[in-house]
């Protein structure tokens, strides 16, 4: 009988080992990198990733007729005017300059996860506000939210974290 009671107790130990690893590093990885494509994705949804949110404003860019049309502008008294500007998403640059791309998980343990972005102007694009266009011309920038408490993200993070404890107690 004190066999058997050893085995279990070393079963235990082993458990709750896998658990506290798990708890530290497993967990707040996997959520972590949930949460960064949750984030993402908002990107190509053009709108928050969570029930019930609405497409983001249109840009000027995309509207026939607006001044900022396809970037339409003048340099050497030539008309310039850019096609792909009237048909790229919102908040997608050209190149190295996807906002959408720069999100990535900074840190994460059990306590905390932090997404981050080095993108300038990331602050502005999530949360609106005003803004100087050129340097010059004060504008006011609509929230496009693409980060934030999401209740979709949540109930994906819940089964994430499901999955882990049932894997480990098997």
């Amino acid at each position: 009988m004190a066999k058997d009671f050893k085995h279990f107790s070393d079963d235990m130990d082993e458990m709750r080992d896998k658990f506290l690893k798990a708890q530290n590093d497993r967990i707040p990885r996997a959520i972590g990198e949930n949460l960064v494509e949750g984030f993402r994705e908002s990107f190509d949804l053009q709108r928050f990733n969570d029930y019930g949110t609405q497409r983001w404003r249109e840009v000027q860019r995309r509207i026939p007729g607006s001044g900022w049309y396809g970037f339409q502008y003048n340099k050497n008294k030539k008309t310039y005017h850019s096609d792909r500007a009237t048909t790229r998403n919102i908040l997608i640059g050209h190149g190295r300059s996807h906002l959408r791309d720069s999100l990535y998980l900074k840190t994460f343990n059990k306590n905390a996860i932090t997404i981050a972005t080095n993108k300038e102007g990331a602050k502005l694009h999530n949360e609106g506000g005003k803004m100087l266009v050129f340097g010059k011309h004060a504008t006011s920038m609509p929230q496009r939210k693409f980060m934030g408490k999401s209740q979709k993200l949540d109930e994906e993070n819940y089964q994430i974290l499901t999955n882990i404890i049932n894997d480990i107690f098997r």
